[in-house]
């Protein structure tokens, strides 16, 4: 398969997919790579044309039901492209904000009772504040990935 042709059947799949169908899909991802292919090395573009291109095939070819499907999918054909994009073209993975925000009341229930003073509690929040930034900036270069994305 060459490079237009996974670009053709990813919108084809796209516009196929009704909305509630796609929760299970990672097309968010998939495009991503797709729109930052130019980025990466001449001797992964091969590989990566093939772990696509497979993916591509298996979404036209099968129906992704659960959560389990999907991962499977996404451990096989995405994560690996996804690596390359991570070395190659500075791609990040994508924290859901749910995740995120679970995280941060953690971490703020924790320094709560052990008492920790309230300089502690102000690096945190800007830390995570700088991650929230970086992320921003990944999500509008489109270079983010993830698994149910």
């Amino acid at each position: 398969m060459l490079f237009e042709d996974i670009e053709k059947e990813f919108l084809l799949l796209k516009y196929r997919l009704e909305y509630t169908d796609k929760k299970y899909y990672h097309l968010n991802s998939i495009e991503n790579f797709i729109l930052n292919f130019d980025q990466i090395n001449s001797g992964s573009k091969e590989f990566v044309i093939d772990s696509l291109g497979s993916c591509i095939e298996y979404y036209k070819e099968n129906s992704i039901i659960d959560i389990y499907h999907s991962r499977n999918v996404f451990n096989k054909h995405l994560k690996p492209v996804g690596e390359i994009y991570e070395k190659e073209a500075g791609f990040t993975p994508l924290i859901k904000p749910w995740i995120l925000t679970i995280f941060v009341l953690l971490i703020h229930f924790i320094i709560y009772i052990s008492g920790i003073n309230l300089m502690i509690t102000i690096i945190f929040d800007l830390l995570i504040l700088g991650f929230i930034f970086h992320l921003a900036i990944k999500y509008r270069n489109h270079k983010l990935y993830a698994f149910l994305w």
